[in-house]
């Protein structure tokens, strides 16, 4: 999955299937990186959530009706004092 993101999963295999542009979900999974890098403190975690957080770029300009999900989460925790 490098380099995508996950959209949903097949509740009987497991199954990922992926977007490589994030849809609606890419805000949801930075944000979720976000609240990894807050928990941990780790940089590694910092470097995933601000390197995902910043593949969500495009989506500021597109015209659709997702984009405050887009980047509610990924903006709400985006930004970590220090």
């Amino acid at each position: 999955m490098a380099g995508r993101w996950p959209l949903h999963a097949d509740p009987g295999s497991g199954r990922w299937t992926t977007t490589a542009r994030g849809s609606w979900t890419g805000g949801f999974w930075a944000g979720l990186l976000w609240l990894r890098a807050i928990m941990s403190g780790g940089p590694a975690d910092r470097a995933a959530a601000t390197g995902r957080t910043a593949l969500l770029g495009p989506w500021i300009e597109a015209d659709t009706a997702t984009r405050g999900l887009i980047f509610w989460y990924g903006t709400t925790f985006g930004v970590i004092p220090g």
